[in-house]
């Protein structure tokens, strides 16, 4: 005589966190039988996590570099696979609109937790202020974090005066003039110039800390000496530091006396 037995194993107590595949053994045993059998079969069951929209990354960090940025984030557990993320983030001031970063992929694993993701952020403005979210979504919706903000660094100048030329010809004296880099250059509020001469014999000319704090872009030095070449570094220097130099030469007049 056949009897059949139906028994159900159910997972009524599993939670979301105990989301996963799993292996199951089923093993049936007739004991009080001529021959005692013992038989088995293996099965696998997939317990989902209730669906829901995502849940908000955690240690959020922005490392800014001068036209990037690297925002670096966890997902504390997937919700429901699978999840996108990406950045999303505005205050340039050339481009006013919401940007929005690459996306990243979570894991097919529903299991895995504390996941860590960085996206980079790039073409973005110097020294200026951004604020940003990240945003985790799925099929049901996106979840973001509160709106935090990061601000890029300064460069240094890129290009050094224009022009730099000796108006006079005198033994004594000479005057200077430049023109200052383009605005776009310059990285930053100018605060001055940076004026360095030596004669033919290698002997430095004093008396040019002036241009240090000055915007001028015209100076005259008077402790030159007459009928002699010198050799000039020029540089511009903004609040945030000094750029490129360039050259300038000239040939004092001779004395008249002397002639």
């Amino acid at each position: 005589m056949t009897t059949t037995v139906t028994n159900t194993l159910s997972f009524d107590s599993s939670t979301a966190s105990d989301s996963g595949t799993y292996k199951c053994t089923a093993i049936i045993t007739v004991p009080d039988s001529t021959d005692i059998v013992t038989t088995s079969e293996e099965s696998t069951v997939t317990i989902k996590s209730h669906q829901s929209v995502p849940v908000p990354a955690t240690n959020v960090t922005a490392t800014p570099g001068t036209t990037t940025a690297a925002i670096s984030f966890i997902i504390p557990n997937i919700a429901y696979t699978p999840e996108t993320y990406s950045v999303k983030y505005t205050g340039a001031i050339l481009q006013t609109a919401e940007q929005t970063s690459m996306t990243r992929m979570s894991s097919d694993n529903i299991t895995v937790i504390n996941q860590e993701f960085t996206i980079m952020l790039a073409g973005l403005e110097e020294d200026n202020t951004y604020t940003y979210t990240v945003d985790s979504t799925n099929c049901l919706g996106t979840t973001s974090t509160v709106e935090m903000s990061f601000r890029t660094l300064s460069t240094l100048p890129v290009d050094p005066p224009m022009g730099c030329s000796n108006i006079t010809f005198l033994p004594y004296n000479v005057t200077l003039t430049w023109t200052a880099p383009a605005l776009i250059d310059q990285n930053g509020a100018p605060v001055g110039y940076n004026l360095t001469c030596m004669n033919t014999s290698g002997a430095s000319v004093n008396g040019l800390i002036p241009t240090q704090t000055s915007r001028n872009t015209m100076f005259t030095i008077t402790d030159v000496i007459p009928f002699t070449g010198y050799t000039c570094e020029l540089s511009f220097i903004s609040v945030v530091g000094e750029g490129p130099s360039t050259q300038c030469t000239f040939e004092t007049a001779q004395d008249s006396k002397y002639m």
